[in-house]
């Protein structure tokens, strides 16, 4: 959708701008002043490196296109995610922790996780679920410390998502400051020619505003809903990793399979959560699936 987004933008406000003018192409021509591009695109762009480690910065570019397309974590993905730590928690408790590591240790080659692509193909939720479930079968931490390890965690894991469409914000937030910087130059070259006539002042004063307009529109109008995309994307993962957390936790505890699940489950929005019924459905049909392979 956010191509669609992006096209109703240039539709909307280059529509109305011609029909303001009353379809009288030759008003386009006004856009066409490179310099004022290159002034304010480069200045925002040179921002940005100065005031971001180097380590962000081709994130934030590739994060930046491809928020236009994103897939947001959906309700078949919590699906996915309750149903792969069902069946490892299903494993631990009838044939013991060993069952469980080698599925943790080779998730790739795991019989469990290979049923799961989507899970298999997001290698932070991997390394969340084998990470974690690998340092408790390992005799060490209480569940109670496990609680502690696994919000330090997501924590350490939130704060450095959240670095890329911040920086991005900040972009867009200086977007309209260098457009101004655009057309006081302008102003400045349109001082200079004040006696070449009212024409010349006239077109050099309506380049000095693209400036201003430019920085506007593509600040307020592109940079920044790109950044709101991307929070709302990483607010979308943090359910999906608190929905982990929760399941991984409550089997900690010591907790049936099908109810470790049910604590995962409520922690989903009730707009994508898996309803009681349909889950209880999917579960049967991975018990089943897991028992006939073992027979």
């Amino acid at each position: 959708m956010g191509f669609v987004g992006l096209l109703m933008l240039f539709g909307c406000v280059f529509g109305g701008f011609m029909m303001a003018a009353h379809w009288n192409f030759a008003f386009f021509g006004v856009f066409l002043h490179p310099g004022e591009y290159v002034v304010i695109i480069g200045a925002a762009v040179a921002a940005l490196i100065i005031s971001t480690p180097m380590k962000y910065v081709k994130s934030i570019f590739s994060m930046g296109i491809k928020a236009l397309s994103i897939k947001d974590v959906g309700k078949s993905d919590y699906m996915e995610g309750l149903s792969l730590m069902y069946e490892l928690f299903q494993a631990q408790k009838k044939d013991g922790v060993q069952a469980v590591e080698g599925h943790i240790e080779n998730p790739e080659t795991s019989a469990i996780f290979t049923k799961y692509p989507h899970i298999l193909h997001n290698h932070h939720a991997i390394e969340f679920i084998a990470d974690s479930m690998r340092t408790f079968i390992s005799g060490g931490p209480s569940p109670y410390d496990m609680d502690d390890l696994l919000v330090a965690d997501l924590e350490a894991m939130h704060a450095e998502e959240h670095k890329i469409p911040a920086q991005i914000q900040t972009t867009a937030d200086a977007f309209p400051a260098i457009g101004i910087v655009a057309a006081v130059l302008g102003i400045i070259i349109t001082m200079n020619s004040i006696a070449a006539g009212p024409e010349v002042v006239g077109g050099k004063v309506a380049a000095a505003l693209v400036g201003t307009f430019l920085g506007i529109f593509v600040g307020y109008g592109i940079i920044s809903p790109i950044a709101k995309r991307l929070e709302h994307h990483y607010e979308a993962e943090g359910i999906f990793f608190n929905m982990l957390k929760a399941g991984i936790l409550a089997n900690c505890r010591g907790l049936p399979p099908q109810v470790s699940i049910e604590f995962a489950r409520r922690t989903v929005m009730p707009s994508e959560r898996p309803g009681f019924k349909e889950m209880e459905e999917v579960l049967k049909n991975a018990s089943a699936g897991s028992a006939k392979k073992a027979a």
